[in-house]
Parts: C-alpha cells; sequence; structure tokens
C-alpha cells in the first residue's frame, strides 16, 4: 500500500480469488493495471483478453509508440501465416510486408 497523510492512495495487489496481480487506485476505486498469470496486461480493465489490451472511455483511446530522437516508430503485427510493419518515418507512413523478401 502507498499512503499519504495516512490515507490509502495505492495498492499493489492480489485479492486472492484468482491469478492476477494488480495496481488499484483507491482514490477512484479502479484497477488502473492488471497482469494475468497467463501474461496478458490491462491497462484500464481488470480482465485483460489479449496480451496487452486497453480500455477507457471518454477522450480517444490510444496506445503510443513514440521515437522521441527522430528515429523511426512502428508496430510490428505477425501471425504464423504473415509479417506486417507499421512504420512513421519522416512524417510519412509506410505499411511493409515483412514477409515478403522480394525488394
Amino acid at each position: 500500500m502507498f499512503q499519504t497523510n495516512g490515507a490509502t492512495k495505492w495498492r499493489i495487489w492480489n485479492d486472492g480469488s484468482d491469478n492476477t496481480l494488480q495496481i488499484r487506485d483507491e482514490v477512484n476505486s479502479a484497477n488502473v493495471m492488471t497482469w494475468e498469470a497467463g501474461g496478458d496486461v490491462g491497462i484500464g480493465t481488470a480482465a485483460p483478453s489479449r496480451k496487452l489490451h486497453v480500455s477507457g472511455s471518454g477522450a480517444t483511446i490510444a496506445v503510443k509508440a513514440e521515437a522521441t530522437d527522430g528515429n523511426q516508430s512502428s508496430l510490428d503485427l505477425k501471425n504464423s501465416e504473415g509479417e506486417f510493419r507499421i512504420i512513421n518515418d519522416g512524417g510519412s507512413l509506410y505499411v511493409y510486408d515483412q514477409t515478403d523478401t522480394a525488394e
């Protein structure tokens, strides 16, 4: 538990009924991050259904990959049938088929 002036603000816990580890915002009574025993991680959800599951409401919900040094940022998508890379480089967006080795 993390306290300020004797009041609990944050808690890292496992409630004992499942195989999760959670960070809880006690001020807003909300679990803000969850790790499940199978490897799924949730931000804004207590029940992640993917390796990384981001959930929220209100303004646009976004996941950010930021290169602060001017290099490209990318997102790799891969399964047993293929692999793609989405790249932001110099303000331009590129999509590469990583499984296609022909130039």
